[in-house]
């Protein structure tokens, strides 16, 4: 029920604000699904149904941030890479980095790492942001990040998800491994 879900939602926002809704509410949340899609007690389209109201939500709050980018000497871009899908993660990230005053460029899904290179070429970031958590399930995740930091000069590559911690990702003095919300939000 989309109309009671909104309201529950909206209720929540007003009386503690986007941000600790989303820590306290929202991905508790999202956090029980996946167990009870696991469980088998929810299909996925309860999960999508879900997703989509806060990914709207999520547009909403990032377009009302008003932010003067010119006395800003950090950068960041943020995207997930091809075959990725938790953009709700991703969203959020730029959502909280935004509200820090943060200069941000998002360009979302499904990257190549030659579109990584070309953004990076482009926009010269200090800092690029990446979740992995789909992706490289079935391959290893060090190449790619090799290749990341071969293509993005001295930028900092900071990385997330089930996957970077699954396959002990060698740090070196530009890659940082972030290993939960609190750890992101923390280097913010």
């Amino acid at each position: 029920n989309e109309f009671k879900f909104l309201k529950i939602l909206n209720h929540k926002i007003k009386e503690f604000g986007f941000e600790k809704t989303m820590d306290n509410f929202i991905y508790p949340l999202l956090d029980k699904l996946s167990i009870m899609w696991i469980a088998g007690s929810v299909k996925s389209v309860h999960e999508n149904f879900i997703n989509n109201i806060i990914k709207r939500k999520l547009v909403i709050e990032i377009d009302k941030i008003k932010v003067d980018y010119n006395n800003n000497e950090k950068k960041f871009f943020i995207y997930l890479p091809e075959y990725e899908a938790h953009e709700l993660s991703i969203l959020y990230t730029y959502y909280l980095l935004k509200s820090h005053g943060v200069n941000t460029l998002y360009l979302g899904s499904q990257l190549t790492i030659n579109d990584v290179k070309d953004a990076f070429d482009i926009f010269k970031p200090s800092h690029i942001f990446t979740i992995f958590n789909d992706s490289f399930s079935e391959t290893p995740l060090q190449p790619y990040i090799d290749s990341l930091l071969e293509k993005t000069g001295d930028a900092k590559i900071l990385i997330s998800g089930y996957q970077t911690i699954q396959q002990k990702i060698q740090n070196t003095e530009r890659v940082f491994t972030l290993k939960s919300l609190e750890e992101i939000k923390s280097f913010i």
